[in-house]
């Protein structure tokens, strides 16, 4: 899973460009945060949406913060908006595939 892969490597992936481990840490715990709404969120959207429509959300959402993380990877309001949005992904396919 793409989200998965993020949120477990982008300490690593973020060292390259930031030397900050506080600033790593906070975009780690702002994802995380993201992670918790986003699960009620679709929740919600899959009592009232399409499997369809929710899983080409998530998609998008994934489509999303990969460009982000490639085409923008020094810019640290883009890297913690893909981190977030990877966090995002994690908490939504837990929601759409709970088993």
């Amino acid at each position: 899973m793409y989200g998965m892969s993020v949120a477990s490597n982008y300490k690593t992936y973020g060292e390259k460009f930031y030397t900050s481990d506080h600033f790593l840490s906070t975009a780690g715990s702002i994802g995380s945060f993201f992670n918790g709404v986003v699960r009620a969120l679709y929740g919600w959207l899959m009592d009232n949406a399409s499997f369809k429509q929710c899983l080409g959300s998530v998609l998008c959402l994934q489509i999303l913060g990969n460009l982000l993380l490639v085409l923008l990877p020094d810019d640290s309001v883009a890297f913690v908006l893909a981190l977030c949005v990877s966090y995002m992904t994690v908490g939504s396919y837990f929601v759409i595939f709970p088993t």
